[in-house]
């Protein structure tokens, strides 16, 4: 006859021991972006650019979990689990354009990365058949970002003069977030199993270091100053596909 685990018999609780799981599927992740670029010189010239959009990708994505749980009711069982996960999702925007009186050309990009991810996350489940749990996941989320920006504008002030200014910045690290999530498992034979499980994941704002304003000089003379700030917020979900194995 096929029992969850060896030591059923025994009376030891059929849903108590380590596990471990394997999953693969698919995450979106979004980045709300707002990007704004200042370039003033008094009595000649002041361009202000807004730039608000949602830009999101989707990855596949590979989970290991490994955790233990322990069945403290004949329904109820609580659990916790460290998960890492791989995924490369990227998102990219570009812009440029021509101020019409000035002729002052710019040009702007912004790409937004989530390479992969770690959490630590509070699992209680709930038995609804003999060999069937529902649970739920709450904790926090890691997740591994890389934001460039560069931005740039020129003009061509007569005379062989050109004016040029370049405003980069590079940032990358981890940022906590707060999961949330919900799935279902399926045990078999000798406490093997079967899930689908749905995760979300808010990040808030991404931590980024903005070029400092910068002095507008043509032949060594400071005019006027520029400035590119950008602030994304980044979200994630995900599905997974779980194999797990019961040690108990």
């Amino acid at each position: 006859m096929c029992i969850l685990n060896s030591k059923v018999s025994a009376g030891s609780p059929p849903f108590t021991g380590f596990f471990l799981n394997l999953g693969g599927g698919d995450i979106i992740a979004s980045f709300d972006s707002q990007e704004e670029m200042a370039i003033s010189i008094p009595t000649i010239l002041n361009i202000v650019d807004n730039d608000n959009k949602n830009l999101y990708d989707a990855s596949s994505l590979g989970s290991f979990g490994l955790g233990y749980k322990q069945q403290i009711t004949p329904y109820f069982v609580i659990g916790l689990t460290a998960t890492a996960d791989i995924e490369d999702a990227k998102i990219s925007n570009n812009k440029s354009f021509q101020e019409t009186m000035s002729q002052l050309q710019v040009s702007k990009n912004l790409t937004a990365k989530l390479k992969n991810t770690f959490a630590l996350l509070i699992k209680p489940s709930f038995i609804i058949a003999r060999k069937n749990l529902l649970y739920v996941l709450v904790g926090p989320r890691w997740g591994n970002f890389r934001v460039l920006t560069k931005a740039s504008y020129s003009q061509n002030l007569g005379f062989g003069n050109i004016m040029t200014n370049i405003l980069d910045t590079h940032n990358s690290g981890y940022k906590v977030g707060i999961a949330a999530g919900l799935g279902v498992e399926q045990y078999f034979c000798h406490g093997i199993s079967l899930g689908l499980e749905y995760a979300f994941t808010s990040y808030g704002n991404i931590p980024i270091s903005n070029a400092p304003n910068t002095l507008i000089t043509v032949n060594g003379a400071a005019l006027g100053t520029a400035k590119n700030k950008v602030k994304i917020k980044a979200y994630s979900n995900a599905v997974l596909v779980n194999f797990g194995y019961l040690f108990s």
